[in-house]
């Protein structure tokens, strides 16, 4: 279950320029406009304020409440790296998948 309310957050995100990781500053940009190929019939693409997810509905139940959960978790750190929410909306079962992602 997510939280209540999230889709009142709708402030759009600050970064529109991708920087790929770099491990001298040990940093990346995820940016609007980017689009992820997760290689199993899910796409996550960055849209102005959210992110959006290709191919949901598609897979197994298992695998879209995974993908909805990897939405949520990466959309609240969009948020949180922008200064617009707090890190609390980033819930410790995220963590795992994001970084996985990451």
């Amino acid at each position: 279950m997510l939280p209540l309310r999230w889709e009142d957050i709708k402030s759009p995100y600050k970064t529109h320029q991708s920087k790929a990781y770099d491990p001298a500053t040990n940093s990346m940009n995820i940016a609007v406009g980017d689009v992820f190929d997760l290689g199993n019939g899910y796409k996550l693409k960055v849209r102005e304020d959210y992110i959006e997810t290709v191919g949901y509905g598609a897979g197994s139940a298992a695998d879209n409440e995974k993908i909805r959960h990897l939405e949520y978790g990466l959309n609240a750190l969009i948020h949180f790296t922008d200064q617009q929410c707090s890190s609390g909306l980033i819930w410790p079962q995220h963590t795992p998948m994001l970084l996985s992602f990451l």
